[in-house]
């Protein structure tokens, strides 16, 4: 059994494979402790933890997902525009919001392809956002042919359901639910910020 200074490995993460799985080499939380404050000794123990795990959670996250360079490279360059301008707190901040965001969209778009319109989700989401190329009713009544007042009533639709949907997020953010509307008013504030 390992002492209080170590715990064993996690698996599915890291250097060796047994049975499929990876697994991290033994965590030394006296390591990690020391790694949270400011002083030399925290630093020495920071770069001891990156120089140790980098490997793992490099092949982990290749394991998942492929990411799209373009984004991420748009992404940062946009965020460094920013950060001269912002807390590290605030940077940490605007990234949940836009993460929570994107769920939200990405829930509404699965929905609308479900049910295979997608190519009206596209339009309703151009006129929920404040785009440039964002159509008129007019323009997505004729497109679908389709009364204005239909396209209005759908449009309307669509903003409930994201705006369930965005709660339904947050719900999963906070302890109790009588706190999601505060931690909404959050986040609204921080994206407009």
């Amino acid at each position: 059994m390992a002492d209080n200074d170590e715990v064993t490995s996690l698996s599915a993460i890291g250097g060796s494979a047994q049975n499929g799985a990876l697994a991290f080499a033994t965590t030394h939380w006296s390591v990690v402790l020391t790694a949270q404050d400011e002083s030399p000794a925290a630093q020495e123990a920071l770069e001891k933890l990156c120089r140790t795990y980098w490997r793992p959670i490099y092949r982990f996250v290749r394991g998942q997902r492929l990411i799209p360079l373009e984004e991420i490279r748009e992404r940062e360059r946009i965020d460094v525009e920013r950060s001269d301008r912002l807390t590290a707190d605030q940077v940490y901040e605007r990234h949940w919001a836009f993460t929570v965001l994107e769920q939200v969209m990405a829930r509404l778009r699965d929905e609308y392809r479900s049910a295979g319109n997608l190519r009206f989700f596209d339009q309703m989401r151009k006129m929920l956002l404040d785009e440039p190329s964002r159509p008129s009713q007019a323009q997505v009544a004729s497109e679908f042919d389709m009364t204005e007042n239909a396209v209005k009533q759908a449009f309307y639709r669509f903003r409930q359901r994201y705006q369930t949907l965005l709660r339904e997020e947050i719900a999963h953010t906070v302890a109790m639910p009588s706190d999601i509307e505060d931690e909404l008013r959050h986040l609204i504030a921080v994206v407009r910020a």
